[in-house]
């Protein structure tokens, strides 16, 4: 075989080959040794699994509360976020979602002063600012919700 034509024959390389002083971050055969730190499946799956219940950990260490407690109130927060967002996209709202909510607030903001004051939980002093934050901002919503209601008696249907 001529000289020139051995030159010009390409040797494939494997994906997988590790480039030479370079530590390898994924352990994915599918993922090349030389790839950006952002392709490797196996860290974001990782992360993805853990995730949850480390971010729960951390507020919970956070705000002395809790990580139950945190979870079942997000998972409440969901579903009144939901309720919120149907109203606020309604022409017209019926009197009775509207109730609930203004009620809900009401409710919640006697529910975090009554968590407080019960020992139930005992949160840290940054934990009671929020939840002390929250309260007073849930019962100004709560309050002007109501004044609103009362305003709009013949707007809202029933």
């Amino acid at each position: 075989m001529p000289a020139a034509a051995v030159a010009s024959v390409a040797v494939p390389v494997p994906l997988t080959t590790p480039v030479p002083n370079q530590r390898r971050h994924c352990h994915d055969p599918l993922v090349p040794a030389a790839a950006p730190r952002f392709a490797c499946r196996c860290r974001v799956q990782r992360r993805i699994r853990h995730s949850d219940g480390a971010r729960h950990q951390r507020a919970g260490s956070l705000l002395g509360l809790p990580e139950a407690l945190l979870r079942e109130t997000g998972l409440f927060l969901i579903a009144y976020t939901a309720l919120v967002g149907w109203l606020g996209a309604r022409t017209s709202l019926p009197k009775g979602p509207v109730i609930l909510v203004v009620a809900g607030n009401a409710a919640w903001t006697l529910a975090s002063i009554a968590l407080l004051l019960s020992g139930a939980v005992s949160p840290n002093l940054f934990g009671t600012i929020v939840i002390l934050a929250q309260a007073i901002a849930t019962g100004v919503f709560a309050e002007l919700q109501y004044v609103g209601l009362r305003r709009s008696e013949g707007a809202v249907t029933v």
